[in-house]
């Protein structure tokens, strides 16, 4: 099913490309300028397209799948000479240790459905390759509650005319609270969104398992153009103070109080509007650090947002949520982006810690920081935006709270706290008490009650 969605991309303002956005190292009196610079930024957008196609896969049970094997084994060899001697059997030698998935001989296009069917290793079935030339982003979904997890599915793809290796791809651990309009609306299980860039075909992998795959899983492949330009964030030019102390964290040297750090907003972006209405707490009681989980291959701050926007569209299209899970975003780079619509403003509940969601504001850094090491401006980033928010409630980050389950635990937290998880990766968990520091020297003001 093909879903073509409008949604604003920005083209052209006074932007911060990353070589020039000023890291947290940098003197106060620059990240003050800044802010100044980008908040007398005009916004000019237009239109693009966000295109989300469903494929359809099956998942063949392991008996099929060795059945086929015998099969194309039996036909692979040559029929013996009549009369002839058999050939010896060989005799017992040493055990071969299994080899790279050798390239997939046959593609397929991504207009019917594609089946996994071909036994490799003995406990994994592969799909042949599927052409996804005007897909950026991948995730595979299934129906709520079928058990699409066990089949612990893999990727990888080709680029330039090479294969990548095999890639994990992560069985999502974020679901809605209950009762919750995101909860209401959402029918879909399904694995974190993975990045592939200009890739122009996938090969999936899954163990193979007696039953199979459940019915109507499927491939979701996003796709939407990349933008000409960086986009402007917004600074502190609405009203708000930016106070140039400065302190030094360990790792960062911040402003010591920045009632509001730069952020890009969806409409720069390109967000799309929210399909349904996000629930809103009372009030912000912590903040709970993710990481995206994806590839950390993109290059500009167009692609970051282009990752961002198709995986908005793979969250409300391919999982059925509201809007994108997030609260923020922040890149490689240190840009923070707003992710659901209102959370500059209001305590919206993302979709981003199962059961931790409500009362708590989700920043999830773009990548996979599980594999390579966060960077200072990220990290300065993520702490300023929790700062603010955390501030904006009079929460101390670091202090200790209550959460739903009825752990006692941090203001600030990662993801694995709350659930049985990696993120935000081992690298991104490690940064924790520096983002607290950083949190904690970055309070907004007070206003909400």
């Amino acid at each position: 099913m093909l879903r073509s969605l409008i949604v604003l991309v920005t083209s052209a303002g006074l932007g911060l490309a990353p070589a020039s956005i000023p890291s947290p190292t940098a003197p106060a009196t620059t990240l003050v300028a800044a802010a100044s610079a980008v908040a007398a930024a005009v916004d000019d957008t237009v239109a693009a397209d966000v295109t989300v196609v469903d494929v359809p896969l099956v998942v063949v049970p392991l008996a099929d799948a060795e059945a086929e094997a015998e099969a194309d084994a039996g036909t692979a060899r040559a029929p013996e000479a009549a009369g002839a001697e058999p050939a010896p059997t060989p005799g017992p030698g040493p055990t071969a240790e299994p080899g790279p998935t050798p390239a997939p001989a046959e593609s397929v296009t991504s207009d019917g459905p594609v089946a996994a069917d071909v036994l490799v290793d003995g406990d994994r079935v592969v799909t042949p390759a599927v052409e996804v030339a005007d897909a950026q982003t991948v995730g595979i979904t299934w129906p709520e509650g079928t058990g699409g997890a066990q089949l612990a599915p893999e990727l990888r793809f080709r680029a330039d005319g090479g294969w990548s290796e095999w890639v994990a791809l992560g069985v999502a651990d974020a679901e809605p609270d209950a009762g919750t309009a995101d909860a209401v609306r959402a029918e879909r299980g399904g694995t974190d969104s993975y990045w592939i860039g200009d890739a122009d075909a996938v090969q999936l992998s899954f163990a193979a398992t007696r039953s199979g795959g459940p019915a109507d899983i499927s491939l979701a492949l996003v796709g939407s153009p990349e933008a000409d330009a960086a986009p402007a964030a917004t600074g502190a030019g609405d009203g708000a103070v930016i106070r140039n102390a400065v302190r030094s964290t360990g790792e960062a040297t911040v402003l010591a109080a920045a009632t509001r750090p730069s952020i890009v907003t969806r409409g720069q972006w390109g967000a799309r509007p929210q399909v349904c209405a996000p629930d809103v707490a009372a009030r912000l009681s912590g903040a709970v650090v993710h990481h995206t989980a994806g590839s950390n291959a993109y290059s500009t701050q167009a692609q970051a947002m282009q990752q961002i926007r198709n995986d908005q569209a793979y969250h409300i299209d391919a999982r059925g949520w509201c809007d994108i899970g997030y609260n923020f975003v922040v890149d490689k780079w240190g840009n923070i982006y707003e992710g659901r619509a209102n959370s500059l403003t209001q305590a919206v509940i993302g979709v981003h810690a199962s059961g931790a969601n409500t009362g708590t504001v989700g920043v999830s850094m773009l990548g996979n920081y599980d594999t390579v090491a966060t960077t200072p401006a990220m990290i300065g980033a993520v702490g300023r935006i929790i700062g603010w928010r955390l501030g904006n409630y009079g929460i101390d980050p670091h202090g200790s709270g209550t959460y739903p389950s009825g752990l006692t635990l941090p203001r600030v937290i990662g993801h694995r706290d709350v659930t049985s998880t990696a993120c935000p990766g081992r690298y991104g968990y490690a940064q924790l008490p520096n983002i607290r520091n950083i949190a904690a020297a970055n309070l907004g003001d007070p206003p909400y009650p």
